[in-house]
C-alpha cells in the first residue's frame, strides 16, 4: 500500500514538473518564432505586427508560470529574462527596463546575469539613457565568458556610436565584436554595419570592400539587400557605372527584392543622372511612378523628377506637381518635408512669374498691336455698361489672345535660378544629342556585349510607345470669361511691381543672394528711375555686405549713387544716419516711414489671402517699436485676422486684450479692442455675422457678432468717430468694407 503511494506521489511530480517545463518550452517556442520573423522581416527598424504577436504570448506564458509555481521556482529567471526581452520587441522599454532589473536584483547569482544586463543596456540605450546603458555593456564585457554575448555588448556600443555618426569609435567597437567570433549571422550585421561607417564618409572604395565580406556569411533578408543596394551604390558613386547597373539588374530578377523594386529602379535612374544621361534618368523614374507602388523607393522617384524639371528643364509646373506627388505617394517619407517646402516654394515663384509673363504679353500686345487694344478697351467699356445694367460680364477678348501660341513664352525662367546661367534651346537639344550618342563601354573603353544594363535599356527601347507613361508638360490653361479691366499704366505698374517681387523673394524668402542680386541688376537695367530703384540698389547694398559676398567698393558705389540721386528716400537717410549725419528727428521720421512700409506689405499679404503670412508680416511691424501706433494698428489687424479670416477665438480674443495692455495710448483702438473683447468672448455663431461693426444711432452698438448692448456714450466712440479713425489711422475705410463683406461669405 505504501509501495504504491509513492508511485502515485512520483507521477504527481512527474506531471506537474512536465507541465511546468512545458509552459516555459512554449513560451521559449513562440519567442524563436518572433525572432525568426523579424530574420524575415525587410524592415528591421520595426518588428513586424506578426511577430509582435508571438512576444505577446511569450510575456503570457510567462507570467503565468510565474502566478502558478511561485517567482523562486526553478525557470523563474528564464521566465522574467523572455518577458524583458519581449517587452523590448514590442517595444515597451520602460517595462522591460523594470523587469530586466528585477531579475538582477531578485536573481544576483543567476546564469542569466550577463545577458540580462546586455538586454538592460539596449533598453537603457532606446529610452536614451546611454551613460547607464554604457555601464551595464561595458560590465558585461568586463565578466561575461560567453564570447557571444561580448560580441553583442560591443556592438550594441559600437551601433549606439554609428547612429550618433562618431564612425571611428564605432568600426573600433564591431573590430572587436568580429574578433569574439560570433555566429555567420552576426558577422554578416558587423561586416555589413563597418561596411556602412566608410559609405556615410564617402570612403566608397573601403565601403565596397567591406560589403563584398557579408556575401561570404548568411545574412537576412534584410542585410542582403541593404548590402548589394550600398555596393552598388559604391561603384557607381566610384564612377564604376557598369559594375553598379549589374548588381542592380540582378537585384531587379531576385523574388525575395520584389517589395524593393521602386528604390532599386530609382537608384539605377541616380546612376544615370551622374553619369549625365539625363533622359535615360527621365525615363526609368517615369516608369517607377507608372507603376503606382506606395514605397520610399517611388517617392525618391518623384523627388528626383522634380529636381530635374526644376533644375535641368527650367519647367517650374511639371516642378510642382512632382514634389507634391512626393507626400501623396509616401507621406511617411524622410524626405516629404522638403519637398512639401520646395512645392510651396515653387509655386509662390510661378505665380509671380506667371503674372510678369501675362503683363509681359499684354504690354506688348498693347503697345504694338491697334486691333488687340481697341477691342479691348472695348470690351472694358461694354463690361462696364453691362455691370451699371445688372447684367452679367462681357466675355473676355483675352481668351482668345491667351491661346495665341505665338505670344506665348516657353515654361521656363531663361535665366538659372540657382544662379546666372542661361540655358538655352540649342544648349538642351545639344546635351540630349551627347546623351544619345554615349555607348556602354568597360573600363578599358571596349564595348560591352550581353550587358544586362544594355538589354534592360533595349527593352525600354523596344517598348510600344502608346504604352509607355508619358510626362505631359503642364500647359497654360484658359481663363476664365472674365475681361482684363487694368489699363496700360496700371499694368505696367503690376509689371514692374513683379519683377521686383521676384528678386525680393529670392533676397527674403530663401536668402539666395546670387540670384537676388541677379534680379536686382535686372530690374535695375529695365527701370532706372523708379519708385522702387532705390529700394533695389539699397538691397543690392545689403547684398553686397553679407558675409562671403563682402564688396566694399560695391557698396561705397551703391551708397555714393543712392544719396546723389534720391537724397529724400528712407534709403539714404538711413545710410546717413548708420553714418552718423542725422539728428533724432530725422531718424524718428525714418522709424515711422520704415513702419508705414512694413504695415502696407502686410496689407498687400492680407489682400493676396494670405493670411498666415500677413499675421508674420504684422509681427514684424509690432517688433520694430512695441510703443508706436503703427504697432496698435498691426495687432488690430492680427486680431481681425484670426477672427474673421481662420475662425480662431482664442487667438483674437488674445490680440485684442493685448492691445488693451500694450497699447493704452491709443485710446480709439483700445476702445475698439475693447467692445471686441466682450463680443468675442461671448462667441456668437456664425449667423449673426451680417451686422458685422456697426454702430446704430442713439449708441445701441452692435459689434462684430451681432451682440446689441447700451454703451455709454462717454466711453463709446461714435458712429462717425469710429468711422473717421477707422478710415484715417486704423484701415482705410474701403478695406474694412472690404473685410466686412469678406466676413459675411
Amino acid at each position: 500500500m505504501l509501495k504504491n503511494k509513492i508511485y502515485i506521489l512520483f507521477a504527481i511530480f512527474t506531471l506537474v514538473g512536465c507541465a511546468y517545463y512545458n509552459t516555459l518550452f512554449n513560451a521559449k517556442k513562440s519567442y524563436d518564432q518572433g525572432i525568426d520573423a523579424i530574420r524575415k522581416s525587410s524592415d528591421p527598424t520595426k518588428t513586424p505586427t506578426a511577430a509582435k504577436r508571438y512576444f505577446e504570448t511569450t510575456i503570457e506564458k510567462c507570467w503565468k508560470l510565474i502566478e502558478i509555481y511561485g517567482d523562486n521556482s526553478k525557470y523563474a529567471d528564464d521566465a522574467l529574462l523572455y518577458i524583458g526581452k519581449s517587452e523590448f520587441y514590442v517595444e515597451k522599454y520602460t517595462q522591460s527596463k523594470i523587469h530586466l532589473q528585477q531579475l538582477l536584483d531578485k536573481y544576483p547569482k543567476s546564469k542569466l546575469k550577463y545577458e540580462t544586463q546586455l538586454w538592460l543596456g539596449k533598453s537603457l540605450f532606446k529610452l536614451n539613457e546611454s551613460e547607464a546603458a554604457s555601464k551595464q555593456l561595458n560590465s558585461v564585457i568586463a565578466n561575461s565568458k560567453s564570447a557571444e554575448i561580448r560580441a553583442e555588448a560591443y556592438f550594441e556600443l559600437g551601433f549606439y556610436e554609428f547612429e550618433n555618426e562618431n564612425y571611428a569609435k564605432a568600426q573600433e567597437y564591431f573590430e572587436k565584436a568580429l574578433s569574439e567570433k560570433p555566429s555567420d549571422q552576426y558577422k554578416a550585421s558587423l561586416q555589413f554595419y563597418l561596411g556602412e561607417t566608410y559609405f556615410n564618409q564617402k570612403d566608397h572604395k573601403n565601403a565596397i570592400r567591406q560589403y563584398q565580406k557579408v556575401e561570404k556569411f548568411s545574412p537576412t533578408i534584410d542585410i542582403e539587400y541593404r548590402t548589394q543596394f550600398h555596393l552598388a551604390r559604391s561603384y557607381i558613386e566610384s564612377g564604376k557605372y557598369q559594375d553598379g547597373y549589374r548588381i542592380l539588374s540582378r537585384m531587379l530578377t531576385a523574388p525575395r527584392f520584389a517589395e524593393f523594386v521602386p528604390s532599386i529602379k530609382t537608384a539605377m535612374g541616380e546612376g544615370f543622372e551622374k553619369e549625365g544621361r539625363i533622359q535615360y534618368a527621365v525615363d526609368i523614374y517615369t516608369e517607377v511612378l507608372a507603376e503606382n507602388k506606395p514605397s520610399p523607393g517611388t517617392a525618391q522617384a518623384s523627388l528626383n523628377l522634380a529636381r530635374l524639371y526644376e533644375r535641368e528643364f527650367k519647367n517650374l509646373d511639371s516642378a510642382i506637381v512632382y514634389y507634391g506627388l512626393v507626400k501623396a505617394i509616401y507621406n511617411k517619407y524622410d524626405s516629404v518635408e522638403v519637398a512639401t517646402a520646395k512645392q510651396l516654394f515653387l509655386t509662390e515663384l510661378k505665380d509671380i512669374r506667371d503674372a510678369v509673363n501675362r503683363d509681359e504679353r499684354l504690354v506688348y500686345k498693347l503697345e504694338n498691336d491697334d486691333y488687340f487694344r481697341d477691342s479691348l478697351y472695348q470690351a472694358q467699356l461694354y463690361d462696364s455698361l453691362k455691370q451699371l445694367a445688372g447684367t452679367p460680364e462681357a466675355d473676355s477678348l483675352l481668351n482668345e489672345f491667351r491661346s495665341d501660341s505665338v505670344f506665348f513664352r516657353t515654361d521656363s525662367f531663361y535665366v538659372d535660378i540657382w544662379g546666372d546661367t542661361v540655358w538655352t534651346k540649342e544648349q538642351n537639344e545639344e546635351e540630349q544629342q551627347t546623351t544619345e550618342q554615349q555607348t556602354t563601354e568597360n573600363e578599358e573603353g571596349e564595348p560591352i556585349l550581353n550587358d544586362p544594363v544594355n538589354l534592360f535599356e533595349e527593352e525600354q527601347q523596344t517598348l510600344n510607345k502608346a504604352e509607355q507613361p508619358q510626362i505631359q508638360k503642364l500647359t497654360p490653361q484658359p481663363a476664365t470669361n472674365e475681361v482684363e479691366r487694368r489699363k496700360l499704366p496700371e499694368i505696367k505698374e503690376d509689371l514692374m511691381n513683379n519683377r521686383y517681387h521676384i528678386a525680393e523673394y529670392y533676397l527674403l524668402k530663401v536668402e539666395n543672394y546670387d540670384s537676388a542680386a541677379h534680379y536686382y541688376r535686372e530690374f535695375l537695367s529695365t527701370y532706372e528711375d523708379s519708385i522702387l530703384s532705390p529700394k533695389a540698389l539699397y538691397s543690392l547694398r545689403f547684398i553686397y555686405s553679407k558675409a562671403g559676398y563682402e564688396s566694399p567698393a560695391q557698396v561705397d558705389s551703391l551708397e555714393q549713387l543712392i544719396i546723389e540721386k534720391y537724397p529724400q528716400s528712407i534709403f539714404a537717410k538711413d545710410i546717413l544716419s548708420q553714418k552718423g549725419l542725422l539728428d533724432k528727428e530725422e531718424e524718428q521720421d525714418i522709424l515711422e516711414r520704415q513702419m508705414q512700409s512694413l504695415y502696407i506689405q502686410a496689407e498687400n499679404l492680407y489682400f493676396s489671402n494670405r493670411y498666415r503670412e500677413a499675421i508674420q508680416a504684422y509681427e514684424r511691424v509690432i517688433e520694430v517699436d512695441t510703443t508706436s501706433r503703427w504697432g496698435a494698428k498691426a495687432l488690430l489687424a492680427q486680431a481681425w485676422i484670426y477672427e474673421r479670416n481662420l475662425n480662431e477665438k482664442d487667438s483674437a480674443l488674445a490680440a485684442y486684450e493685448k492691445i488693451k495692455t500694450t497699447y493704452p495710448g491709443a485710446k480709439d483702438i483700445v476702445s475698439y479692442a475693447t467692445l471686441k473683447t466682450a463680443a468675442v468672448g461671448k462667441d456668437v455663431g456664425e449667423e449673426s455675422i451680417a451686422g458685422a461693426d456697426s454702430v446704430e444711432a442713439g449708441g445701441e452698438l452692435v459689434d462684430s457678432l451681432g451682440v446689441a448692448g447700451r454703451v455709454d456714450e462717454k466711453k463709446a466712440v461714435s458712429s462717425a468717430g469710429l468711422e473717421q479713425h477707422i478710415s484715417a489711422n486704423i484701415i482705410e475705410r474701403e478695406k474694412i468694407l472690404w473685410r466686412r463683406i469678406r466676413g459675411t461669405r
